[in-house]
């Protein structure tokens, strides 16, 4: 483990040997590593590992701490882009295998987060979700981990940016409005689209 990882840098490098272009920046990615580097998660679960984007840079906030761990879960349905079908689980293994050093802190499965959610576990320190999120389905996970157990204990959400707050934009309830009416720990802490919301339990 190198101290002086440049994280932006290494974010990008990440970005490229994944082909991932859903942003207009490398920062998202970059924003997910400095969470970890802040909180110091031991336990970090990931809902939504789809190719390997956010699980590689979680795991790069692990590699710069030398500690924590990752189990990722992910449904991983194979998507139609155009006449090509993207195999999402392959494409993540291939990922995450070109970061050996990132690839020893992950461990993934196939999985839904609702089995996972209303299992009651609390053995978590942080969690990121990605799963299409909208505003009935992020309350409902915090609804459900806002419990003692969790108090102190992180939870991050793709979303909450203005444009991917508008209703016109996927069509759903918004992200961040519901939240805003339910606590007060909350933070935008990557105010460009989509956005990455953090709540304190």
């Amino acid at each position: 483990m190198d101290n002086l990882i440049n994280i932006e840098e290494y974010s990008t490098q990440i970005s490229k040997a994944v082909r991932y272009h859903g942003y207009t920046d490398y920062n998202y990615g970059k924003c997910l590593t400095e969470a970890i580097v802040e909180h110091k998660p031991k336990q970090i679960l990931e809902f939504g590992s789809g190719i390997g984007y956010s699980t590689l840079n979680l795991a790069l906030g692990c590699y710069i701490n030398n500690m924590g761990s990752i189990f990722t879960r992910d449904i991983w349905e194979t998507q139609s882009v155009g006449h090509f079908h993207v195999h999402l689980k392959g494409n993540f293994i291939s990922n995450i295998k070109k970061f050996p050093d990132l690839a020893s802190f992950i461990d993934y499965e196939v999985a839904d987060y609702n089995v996972w959610l209303n299992s009651g576990d609390t053995n978590f320190d942080l969690i990121y979700f990605d799963i299409n999120n909208d505003g009935d389905k992020i309350l409902e996970i915090y609804h459900k981990l806002n419990v003692k157990e969790n108090k102190g204990k992180i939870l991050l959400f793709e979303g909450g940016h203005l444009e991917r707050n508008n209703k016109k934009y996927q069509n759903v309830r918004p992200i961040f409005d519901p939240l805003v009416q339910e606590t007060t720990n909350l933070t935008l802490i990557y105010n460009k689209a989509p956005g990455i919301i953090k709540i304190v339990l």
